[in-house]
Formats: structure tokens, C-alpha cells, sequence
């Protein structure tokens, strides 16, 4: 699932101070429930808060009933962020990622897809929302069923490596090379994966290179003949992967 959202000053809240205990609590952004039954005993959703004069953004999840949540972001008023909650292939555990930033959560159950229905804006539990608050959420509705892991080995010699990736649909995949500075140094060929599988790809970008980081950025063809960056397990700061090319 991919959301953009934008919140405006209205975000700003202060309880009472007969009620200020609850000022930290989480309130609920958008996501999905899960493995076929209540969002309160499975689901993945962002949450937000105003807590110490900071808008916060969170991972949420209730995992077998427990209700759990992550500390994503600080953000700001009136501009888009984008967020997305991701299945990490081994279906044990969700990837959100916001503002640039991956935390990865714990799920619920081993299905190879999430099995449930939509979670919208929700303000609470324990207090009512002191005044209306305006939050604008878009869905993306374009699905990428391709899910892509950390190259191995990292630094890599002379060019070689390997990812692991996994997809449910039969597509073209390929990679996208960067130097430094954003230049685009290499585009592989693309290999179509098989659908419901998980694969280990090798790839070669020669020796041409100087030794330094470059990124990596996953990509998918979609039926459409759109190029769309592919899902990652990054625990970094964007949808690229940091890559250590050292020539020999």
C-alpha cells in the first residue's frame, strides 16, 4: 500500500490537563488489516501524533492482538509525504516506509499477500479529538508486486553481485546504477521473473568504474509498459541501495 498525506496546522492538539497523560498517544494515519480477521488482531497501519511540539509519524501494528508501534519521523505542516507499508518476503514481518526513512515491524500471520479490508483516519483511543483536525490522504492504487533485497557482497569486487528478489506476478525486472551525484552509470537488461517466486540474480557491471558508493534502484516493467521502482527492504533512507565498488 502507498499513501501520500498531508497535514495542515489543524494536526496541533493539546489535551486539557486533567487528560495531558494521553498527549502521547498514537492516533491512526491509514493502512490495511490482515490474515483474514479484525484490524484489532491483525493489521499495519501509520500512526501520528502532536507530542512535545513535534508531529510525529509511526509504524502501528496489532500482531495476534498486541498492539505495537514504531517511531518513524518527525514531519511538517502542509507538505506531501509519501509512505508505503510493504510484506518483507519472508511474510513474518511488515516494512513501512516514510519520509524517506524504514523501520520493520512483526506480523501476524505467514500468508503470501495481506487478506483484509482498508483502515482510515481514526482519532483515539482514549480521548476524542479536542477540535477537527484535516488530514489529506491519496491512495496509490499502482500495485508492484516485486519485492527486492540488500545486494551481496557488499563491497562488491570489480562490479559483481547478487540480489535476492522476490515476486507474485510474472514481470520484467531490472536495475538502475548511480554514481554519487545522481548520474546515471549503468541499466541492466531485463529479466522476467517467475510469478510466486523468489530468485537470486546475478549482475556484473564491470570494471570501468572508479572505486566509490554507488545506488542501486530496483525496477519493474508494469503491464502497462511503465518503469516503477521496485519494493525494497531498505532500513536506509530511500528506495536505492548503497553499494561499495571497490576495482582491483
Amino acid at each position: 500500500m502507498e499513501i501520500t498525506a498531508i497535514f495542515d496546522e489543524s494536526a496541533r492538539y493539546e489535551f486539557p490537563i486533567e487528560t495531558m497523560s494521553d498527549q502521547g498517544d498514537v492516533n491512526k494515519l491509514y493502512g490495511f488489516s490482515d490474515c483474514g480477521g479484525s484490524h484489532l488482531q491483525n493489521s499495519a497501519r501509520f500512526g501520528w501524533n502532536w507530542y512535545q511540539n513535534k508531529l510525529s509519524v509511526y509504524a502501528l501494528t496489532h500482531t495476534s492482538g498486541r498492539l505495537q508501534f514504531q517511531f518513524i519521523s518527525d514531519v511538517e505542516f502542509n507538505k506531501p509525504y509519501k509512505g508505503t507499508i510493504q510484506i518483507h518476503p519472508d511474510k513474518r514481518s511488515y516494512v513501512f516506509h516514510f519520509n524517506g526513512i524504514s523501520v520493520q515491524m512483526e506480523r501476524g500471520c505467514l500468508d503470501q499477500k495481506a487478506w483484509g479490508y482498508h483502515l482510515f483516519p481514526y482519532f483515539g483511543g482514549q480521548q476524542v479529538a479536542p477540535h477537527d483536525i484535516t488530514i489529506n490522504v491519496k491512495v496509490d492504487e499502482t500495485s508492484v508486486p516485486v519485492i527486492a533485497d540488500l545486494p551481496f557482497p557488499n563491497p562488491t569486487q570489480n562490479g559483481h553481485f547478487k540480489m535476492k528478489v522476490t515476486s507474485i506476478e510474472r514481470v520484467p525486472f531490472f536495475i538502475v546504477v548511480r554514481d554519487a551525484i545522481g548520474r546515471t552509470v549503468y541499466k541492466s537488461s531485463a529479466t522476467y521473473l517467475m510469478k510466486d517466486s523468489t530468485e537470486i540474480l546475478s549482475f556484473d557491471i564491470g570494471k570501468k568504474f572508479s572505486s566509490g558508493v554507488y545506488f542501486i534502484t530496483p525496477m519493474v516493467i508494469l503491464a502497462d509498459g511503465r518503469e516503477y521502482i521496485a519494493n525494497v527492504t531498505n532500513k536506509g533512507h530511500d528506495k536505492s541501495f548503497k553499494l561499495i565498488f571497490i576495482n582491483n
